[in-house]
């Protein structure tokens, strides 16, 4: 951190600690003997305590409102966190720093006309909110019902949508009811959000919508864009990005990878995070970009979904994606669930996966769950140096198991890695 961006964080702490509106964090700090005198330089800043997820849920959210509720200019809902029954609400300004320029650029340049939203019915409602701008520039805005995909498909048609807001697994699964009622090639423009997306994903999306721009966006109810991706890295894998200049990032790990950390760096926000545990995992690197940017945040994807940490080592969704190209010609989808245990064997505990895989029927392959496993575990990179075969081998996995399953229960929340780790 430079003297620039501390300055930035001191005025933001200075809003956050002496605000009119809200004490939150200053009660907070309070109890810990912290106040704006003790926050002298970065690296009193640095051993603040973190802000969580669940102390926001947990918070009536007018009590962490620090600007007059008039100027409420959007709520932001989701389903809250899996500590607690109690939804996220966060209460936002209609002037937050994003990436409102370039999504009306792209949308002009494209001739879009008509928008459709495809997310769980409290997040599409905030994003209807949000991108309320566009009707100015003559685009219409649907939200459609991710229960009701054949519903959402006739409404595509019947309206012209041009434009798909969504989640690449929403998508995904709508793409099937889709091109029942309505040509893809009219699809121009398509906004990802939300989830991850692999690189043999975006391959599918690309060759599946041939004629459609596609923008993958890296944010969060609690934020604006965290990130963003340039046209130079438009070609590049889906999960790399430029970190917003709104923010000032910290990532807890090693060798740069870990959970992100972010902190406002502007004030006057409805909620300013101070160093808020984002729940994400990133690795941020220093490299040159020709558009001017010298960052690069790698997004892997959310903590005990996407990634995990197991047995001293990371297991990526998308490595897994990846191994699983190896063995598609069995597949019905490449979707899958990977629940992660622990195990004895010879007195110790050691991690155990068990993968779940959806299969074409009548196959008539024998041994298809024992030859799978084979590829899987030799395909399936767990480290730098080793793969699952090599760390089974070496007596610190255990064996890959595999099981077929009918089908994946659809939730707005899509879990691919499942910890059983109690």
């Amino acid at each position: 951190m430079d003297a620039k961006t501390f300055k930035k964080i001191k005025k933001v702490l200075y809003f956050s600690l002496n605000n009119q509106y809200s004490d939150f964090y200053k009660s907070k700090y309070k109890k810990m003997g912290l106040t704006l005198k003790t926050i002298k330089n970065k690296d009193d800043f640095l051993k603040l305590p973190y802000l969580t997820r669940d102390e926001i849920v947990s918070t009536d959210p007018f009590k962490r409102l620090f600007i007059p509720r008039e100027k409420i200019g959007e709520i932001a809902l989701t389903s809250g966190t899996t500590n607690s029954k109690r939804p996220m609400i966060i209460l936002n300004t209609n002037n937050q720093p994003g990436s409102e320029k370039s999504y009306i650029e792209k949308s002009l340049e494209l001739g879009v006309k008509t928008w459709l939203i495809l997310w769980p019915v409290l997040a599409g409602q905030n994003r209807l909110a949000r991108f309320d701008y566009l009707k100015t520039k003559g685009i219409v805005r649907v939200l459609g019902d991710i229960s009701n995909l054949s519903v959402s498909a006739k409404i595509a048609s019947t309206l012209g949508v041009d434009t798909i807001q969504t989640t690449p697994k929403i998508l995904n699964l709508f793409i099937t009811y889709l091109k029942k009622e309505y040509s893809l090639k009219k699809i121009k423009y398509i906004v990802f959000g939300g989830e991850f997306s692999s690189e043999e994903r975006d391959k599918y999306f690309k060759k599946t919508f041939k004629n459609a721009y596609i923008k993958y966006v890296y944010g969060g109810n609690e934020s604006a864009a965290r990130a963003y991706r340039c046209n130079f890295l438009d070609n590049k894998p889906p999960n790399l990005y430029h970190p917003s200049n709104y923010y000032y990032f910290e990532v807890i790990g090693e060798n740069g990878a870990g959970e992100l950390i972010m902190t406002h760096l502007y004030p006057n926000t409805a909620f300013p995070l101070l160093r808020y545990k984002t729940g994400d995992s990133v690795r941020i690197t220093s490299e040159k970009c020709r558009c001017g940017s010298s960052t690069l945040m790698e997004v892997f994807g959310r903590l005990e979904q996407e990634v995990i940490k197991v047995g001293g080592a990371q297991i990526y969704a998308s490595e897994v994606e990846k191994a699983l190209e190896y063995v598609k010609k069995y597949l019905k989808t490449t979707d899958f669930r990977l629940h992660v245990f622990e195990k004895k064997y010879q007195g110790k505990l050691l991690p155990k996966l068990k993968l779940q895989l959806i299969i074409k029927s009548n196959l008539g392959e024998p041994n298809l769950e024992e030859e799978i496993r084979g590829i899987v575990s030799e395909n399936l990179k767990i480290s730098q140096k080793f793969n699952l075969s090599q760390l089974v081998e070496k007596e610190v996995f255990l064996p890959l198991e595999i099981e077929f399953v009918e089908s994946f229960e659809f939730t707005s929340k899509q879990k691919r890695i499942i910890n059983n780790i109690i």
